[in-house]
């Protein structure tokens, strides 16, 4: 079960305990404390809840397994013979129940079931229904393994509480054993089994006025996840954060707000999934803890934001504030680690941090814990990224091996669909292309039925409901403040009016009190026609604006997708001339089709930058050169160095005129690289793109290389890559300067074309 469900397990546990008389064992003494008070005890009924304290502390504490188990059972045994000594049935039922939990907790199905069923014999001969439900639950809820035959022993017990509480008409309770029956149908992915079932309870819960909605959306949120439907996850998701009433529930709230960061994040809005997860963070530490999950996820995000440093700043700030003590959390910080260094390019620390994660995994299964497979899902899919950015493709396609072993109906649609991404990129460079293009198109396909066109409204649509409701809620605040203040404001003026009546009546003779009421009376029914007015007209203006906020995030949505469809035509295309190359023999081209493939990756990287960038109008051209300069010194293959230096501003430019200028960078760098250094030397390209005193911009690529050849005339030359310079800079209406003495140095000088 995963963390999340060992919460639900917690609290749910806790809500049946009307059902018996005989409550969860406290474990927040520690054992020292417990055997003392056991020698100063008389043996009697509180010795046996002293040992069944102290063997309970054990069965739950984290560490060494098997030490805690057998220390467990040797009070569980304690417990049930001096029970059986004081002749008392209550605490030898609960000496049972618990070693039957312990038996359980070790699999060992067979011991477990049987001191359970030696309670519920005895409950059923004594005539205590409620005893015997309550004793079925607890059967039900200490199965956790998800093999065949405990599932099957945990829908029986279950099932059977379910029964006896209909019988008994306890209704609260019958919803919470319904839920717990959802959740085991969910643990072992039977999905449309468990769908039914809460939605039962959501159909029943309108009438009985049920509390822990809230964890029914939550699952259902994670349901539906495990189907890959992101727009009905956000729907339930949005519905559990409308559930929240008690802002000291801290629990559900950092966790209301987690889990909807976390689906913006899978539907890449990476600036939104920031907002909540900063929500969640603004609450203090809460006691079924989510603090670590949340660490990983924030992490992840500024990592997406281009915000690595700050990423990596944050968690170690973290993990020096609240550090880990269980292997999960461990984990947790460490695959955390692990994605700051492959962001910083750091590869020594982030495979160290990888394998370790890997490593940590492996150590929880050992110790028996319940590790989630979509965690492992998540960690072969993060280092088989790490390893392709570092061109490590042998060690990629090892672990992404490992990854299709796994049991594929457990993976859920968008690990997969990454996975098919990243078989893509491994088999392009292995020259496989004929797998490569089988993955690229299962990638596509399930892409496309992630995030299809309807979804994408859908999911507008649920983000402007959402953000309406929100808007209407402050209003609803705001209207009941200004209702309480009209309110005193009237007293008020009652007030001195009846003091003003009063002198008026000592002081003027009844004809002038008459007129002066009927002017009164005149001027108040004018200022409730001009406030009447009013009121219309902010209805009026209200209804507009929210029309013209749909409008706005249409449009914007719209624009946001043709670059992403162009980014993706590119990409495509790319891909297509990538497997051509390896039917061609003739080297001048494959060449011209490498140039070609260079200069399209250009454009991509403009498309990509305005499809997640916050500002659709205007690229920051800063982080778009680095990005382009990056690709092309990786896509030659030199035994020689070429360093890279960068001197551009954050400056902004529109779509008109960044492709041109990324173009000119491309086909200047590319000729530096090829030309400027002959036999491998190693050698400096230096780049500059600034604003001048006349507020003109000027792009200068240069090179320390041995400069062009008297002989080449760089004002007649036929060359395609200083022709479709001079046409690219004619385009911008900018000024070309070549100069090849000492060196190549191409200054462009130009205004900004609106």
């Amino acid at each position: 079960m995963t963390n999340f469900f060992k919460a639900r397990f917690i609290v749910f546990f806790l809500s049946i305990c009307p059902l018996g008389a005989v409550a969860q064992p406290r474990t927040d003494r520690s054992p020292k404390d417990l055997f003392a008070l056991i020698s100063n005890t008389n043996p009697d009924t509180n010795r046996v809840k002293l040992f069944i304290e102290l063997g309970f502390h054990y069965l739950v504490k984290p560490g060494t397994y098997k030490t805690n188990m057998d220390s467990a059972f040797t009070q569980f045994n304690k417990a049930m013979k001096l029970s059986e000594l004081l002749h008392s049935e209550k605490w030898n039922n609960e000496s049972l129940r618990v070693r039957g939990q312990a038996y359980l907790k070790q699999r060992d199905l067979v011991r477990g079931r049987a001191d359970f069923m030696m309670v519920i014999n005895r409950e059923i001969q004594a005539g205590r229904p409620k005893d015997e439900a309550r004793t079925w639950m607890r059967l039900g809820l200490a199965l956790q393994s998800n093999d065949t035959a405990s599932y099957k022993v945990r829908r029986e017990a279950l099932q059977t509480a379910y029964t006896q509480l209909k019988k008994l008409n306890d209704i609260f309770n019958q919803l919470e054993t319904l839920r717990a029956i959802a959740d085991a149908d969910l643990n072992l992915h039977r999905l449309s089994l468990a769908e039914t079932e809460y939605l039962q309870i959501v159909s029943q819960s309108k009438i009985l006025h049920y509390k822990h909605l809230f964890y029914i959306y939550s699952s259902l949120g994670d349901l539906n996840k495990l189907r890959g439907d992101l727009r009905t996850v956000l729907y339930y998701r949005i519905e559990a954060v409308k559930t929240l009433e008690d802002p000291t529930d801290i629990y559900r709230q950092k966790l209301a707000y987690y889990k909807l960061g976390q689906i913006y994040f899978e539907l890449n809005q990476f600036d939104k999934s920031r907002a909540f997860y900063q929500k969640a963070l603004a609450y203090k530490k809460s006691a079924v803890n989510v603090d670590y999950r949340l660490y990983m996820a924030y992490t992840r995000t500024l990592i997406a934001l281009n915000r690595s440093g700050e990423a990596l700043e944050f968690l170690k700030l973290k993990a020096k504030s609240l550090p880990p003590t269980l292997l999960p959390e461990n984990r947790m910080i460490i695959k955390s680690l692990a994605l700051c260094y492959t962001a910083l390019g750091q590869f020594n620390q982030a495979e160290k941090c990888h394998l370790q994660t890997l490593s940590i995994d492996d150590q929880i299964f050992k110790a028996e814990m319940y590790l989630d497979v979509q965690n492992y899902v998540a960690d072969y899919n993060d280092i088989c990224d790490f390893l392709i950015k570092f061109k490590q493709y042998k060690k990629a396609e090892a672990f992404m091996g490992k990854f299709f072993r796994l049991n594929q109906s457990m993976v859920n649609p968008i690990a997969l669909s990454h996975a098919y991404l990243v078989k893509f990129k491994i088999d392009s460079a292995s020259g496989n292309y004929f797998s490569a293009i089988n993955n690229l198109q299962r990638h596509n396909l399930l892409n496309d039925s992630l995030f299809n066109d309807t979804k994408s409204n859908q999911i507008s649509e649920l983000q402007i409901r959402y953000e309406t409701a929100q808007k209407e809620k402050s209003i609803m605040i705001l209207q009941s403040q200004g209702q309480k203040q009209h309110v005193a404001l009237q007293k008020l003026n009652l007030e001195r009016n009846l003091v003003l009546c009063s002198v008026l009546v000592l002081l003027v003779i009844t004809g002038l009190v008459y007129n002066g009421f009927r002017r009164n009376k005149k001027n108040s029914l004018k200022l409730q026609r001009q406030q009447t007015e009013i009121n219309l007209q902010n209805i009026s203006l209200h209804e507009l604006n929210n029309k013209q906020q749909l409008l706005l995030n249409e449009k914007e949505w719209l624009i946001r997708e043709i670059h992403h469809r162009v980014k993706n035509n590119l990409q495509t295309t790319i891909s297509l001339l990538n497997m051509q190359t390896a039917y061609l023999s003739n080297i001048d081209a494959i060449d011209a089709i490498n140039s070609s493939q260079r200069r399209m990756h250009a454009m991509v990287l403009v498309h990509q930058e305005l499809y997640h960038s916050a500002n659709l109008a205007s690229i920051n051209m800063k982080v778009y050169i680095r990005e382009l300069v990056n690709y092309l010194g990786e896509s030659f293959e030199r035994s020689g160095e070429i360093k890279f230096d960068l001197l551009t501003e954050a400056i902004q430019l529109d779509l008109a005129m960044a492709i041109p200028i990324g173009l000119i960078i491309n086909e200047a760098v590319t000729n530096c690289i090829m030309y400027a250094f002959p036999d491998s030397k190693s050698g400096t390209i230096t780049i500059k793109f600034t604003i001048g005193v006349n507020d003109d911009f000027i792009l200068s690529v240069s090179d320390n290389g041995i400069g062009l050849p008297k002989s080449i005339n760089h004002e007649t030359t036929r060359s395609l890559g200083l022709n479709l310079i001079k046409g690219l800079t004619d385009q911008i209406q900018g000024s070309l300067e070549i100069q090849g003495l000492h060196g190549m140095q191409i200054t462009i000088t130009f205004k900004n074309i609106k």
